[in-house]
């Protein structure tokens, strides 16, 4: 039995899960380039910092009515081996480890699902969960067709005569995105205002040589404030049901849960760094954030998950001594704060806090 790692999102009602190796990055829909309407389900083209990345509606892709773009809707980027293409999503749930065995193939029988495309889509199904797992991209993305489309909006003159689009059907893709300005008919003038303005932030974010300073975090809310965590050392998010309190501990210990056969000890982490902070969280029913590092696994219960990926330019981030008095926090627990959607994030070094905090006690909690 194999465990793997799915990024949790819902279009349309549907729960999906892909494997989060081909989950590049995550962000707020913003305003897309239209494309002519014989491009099928690639809705539009994103400019992602100078490279130009098709967009899929994959409601469209997958049989279903396409709904009205939303503030709300995240646009998802996946690379597979060296294609790049967008997914609109109406919301991301978490990052869940699905182990093999929970996953049914056979989902022919349902009718919702017989299309010969779509069940090259999906792969499987979580029944318990009603999550349906993608497959890899290369089974589904119709490379040729982007890349055609791509070569029509950004070839020269040369590549335009060795392109399968004659000079007449280009033309025609320059005067639709002329008639065509929007993919928001709906939205009102703010709406439509605030969609151009996230466009214009990934155009000036960082440009493709500076991505190595581009750091991915988790970002979740510890009580009424936003934290980041290196999102390797993430795991998954799970659901918190039964728990057993452990006598005889702090209070920032919250108890055990099991989890698919694994002891999982739960924590208050935010308590722990701030002790006069008393979280009264519900714990049955909320969310945890599993933490593995360097194979000791530990919960830290979340009040809610910001971004499962949010890349942070290192370049931004404030470090101690700089960090405002203000932080009441540990301050040799921080790795510096940083501006996240207007607020500000506070980034944990985990590693600090796990081992040389005195929370791991011979590796065992």
């Amino acid at each position: 039995m194999s465990e793997q790692s799915y990024f949790i999102f819902s279009v349309n009602q549907h729960r999906y899960g892909i494997d989060t190796i081909y989950v590049e990055e995550v962000f707020a829909l913003p305003e897309l380039t239209p494309t002519p309407k014989a491009s099928r389900d690639i809705v539009g083209i994103l400019d992602f910092r100078g490279e130009s990345v098709p967009v899929m509606n994959l409601s469209i892709t997958l049989g279903q009515p396409s709904l009205n773009y939303r503030l709300t809707d995240n646009l998802v980027v996946l690379k597979w081996e060296d294609l790049r293409i967008g997914i609109i999503v109406n919301q991301v749930h978490d990052v869940k480890t699905i182990s093999s065995n929970e996953i049914k193939t056979e989902i022919s029988h349902e009718q919702e699902w017989t299309g010969v495309e779509r069940k090259k889509i999906i792969a499987g199904k979580v029944s318990n969960e009603n999550i349906l797992i993608l497959s890899n991209p290369g089974n589904w993305l119709w490379y040729a067709e982007i890349q055609e489309l791509i070569s029509v909006k950004d070839s020269s003159a040369a590549t335009q005569a060795h392109s399968p689009f004659n000079q007449q059907s280009i033309s025609g893709f320059e005067s639709t995105l002329t008639e065509q300005p929007t993919l928001f008919p709906n939205a009102t003038s703010q709406e439509r205002e605030i969609f151009r303005k996230r466009a214009d932030n990934l155009k000036a974010s960082v440009q493709r040589q500076d991505l190595k300073d581009l750091k991915p975090l988790t970002v979740v809310a510890l009580g009424d404030d936003f934290f980041g965590v290196d999102v390797e050392a993430v795991r998954e998010f799970v659901d918190v049901r039964k728990v057993t309190p452990i006598p005889c501990c702090p209070s920032y210990i919250i108890g055990n849960m099991n989890l698919r056969g694994e002891i999982l000890t739960l924590i208050d982490l935010r308590e722990f760094l701030e002790p006069s902070k008393r979280s009264t969280q519900t714990i049955e029913g909320a969310k945890a954030m599993v933490i593995e590092v360097r194979n000791v696994v530990v919960g830290v219960m979340v009040k809610a998950i910001g971004d499962t990926m949010f890349l942070l330019d290192q370049r931004e981030v404030m470090t101690s001594p700089n960090i405002s008095d203000s932080i009441n926090l540990n301050k040799k627990y921080l790795q510096g704060i940083a501006s996240y959607h207007e607020k500000v994030m506070t980034i944990l070094d985990i590693q600090k806090i796990f081992f040389n905090s005195g929370l791991i006690i011979d590796e065992v909690i």
